[in-house]
């Protein structure tokens, strides 16, 4: 139903924008990471595990399928320590990390940390 219902209008909207994300929502949208996969219209992926499920780092083989697929991928830390696993088994290019610091000392640590992680792994 997804694909009959659902893909059609989505392609149409996409095609209007400039840039389309789409936004994976929860164990149960998980099943349709294959044919979002295959939709050239949208340009990256936003995932979030909802509500009770496990945190993204739990999701890694589905995030590295996507990235496999070379979808830019939106991926939300639960926590600062989160940032180091998802760097760790997730490629850096076309990754976005979002985390919340509870200071401006633990933010420079984080950006200090992913600096640590990716400059040796960025294919320039």
């Amino acid at each position: 139903m997804f694909e009959e219902f659902v893909v059609p209008d989505m392609v149409k909207v996409a095609k209007k924008l400039d840039k389309s994300i789409y936004h994976l929502d929860g164990p149960d949208a998980v099943r349709h990471v294959d044919i979002l996969l295959d939709i050239p219209e949208i340009d990256a992926i936003q995932w979030l595990p909802g509500d009770g499920a496990p945190p993204a780092v739990k999701w890694i083989p589905m995030l590295k399928k996507i990235q496999k697929k070379g979808m830019p991928l939106i991926v939300y830390a639960d926590d600062p320590g989160e940032v180091e696993e998802l760097l760790t088994e997730l490629e850096p290019e076309g990754l976005l990390i979002s985390v919340t610091a509870e200071s401006e000392e633990q933010a420079r640590d984080i950006v200090k940390k992913v600096e640590e992680l990716t400059i040796k792994r960025v294919k320039i």
